[in-house]
């Protein structure tokens, strides 16, 4: 039974956490912790594990705000830095090591199933055609925050990054009810 408010899996939490300790040390906790919900600070702050399966996506945009106004100080390079490492916790070694046998192609090829798999709502649809794509989310909290769509497409491109590819780059647009994000490679 899907749940009514949109939630992600806890590793998506535990990835935060674990980015957050290694790119800004221990200290961003309670930084963190003072710029989120009672809630989201108890649940994903003030325990090392996260107890539930599926957590309120609302948590996840609290935290990229706080982490952006926080300790990245809404400074670009060490923003991204902290996702890139969302994604390498969140991808674990042995996915970060397949990532580097595929192609951008088929890595987006299999995005929907990737986005299944972590979140209970939202469709996230991609076309890719040669060196490019189109990756389309609908019907999700993150295609509504201005914030959320900027970390959902650095996302994406730095997950298709470590495919077997060059260099990987992307412009995204948030519509009314969609977020779409385009990646090049070559």
């Amino acid at each position: 039974m899907q749940p009514k408010e949109p939630c992600a899996r806890q590793g998506v939490f535990v990835a935060q956490r674990a980015a957050a300790l290694e790119v800004f040390g221990a200290e961003s906790l309670k930084d963190i912790g003072g710029r989120v919900s009672p809630d989201t600070r108890r649940d994903t702050v003030d325990t090392s594990i996260v107890g539930e399966d599926w957590l309120p996506e609302r948590y996840v945009l609290e935290w990229q705000h706080a982490v952006w106004t926080g300790p990245a100080k809404q400074d670009d390079r060490l923003f991204n830095q902290f996702l890139h490492s969302v994604i390498a916790q969140g991808f674990g070694r042995i996915r970060r090591f397949l990532l580097m046998m595929v192609t951008p192609a088929l890595l987006l090829d299999r995005t929907a199933e990737l986005w299944r798999e972590e979140h209970t709502h939202g469709t996230l649809v991609s076309r890719v055609d040669g060196r490019s794509a189109l990756l389309t989310l609908t019907d999700h909290p993150y295609a509504s925050s201005f914030l959320a769509a900027r970390v959902m497409a650095e996302s994406l491109r730095h997950a298709a990054s470590l495919s077997r590819t060059r260099q990987v780059t992307e412009t995204h647009l948030v519509l009314p009810a969609s977020l779409q994000v385009k990646l090049s490679w070559s």
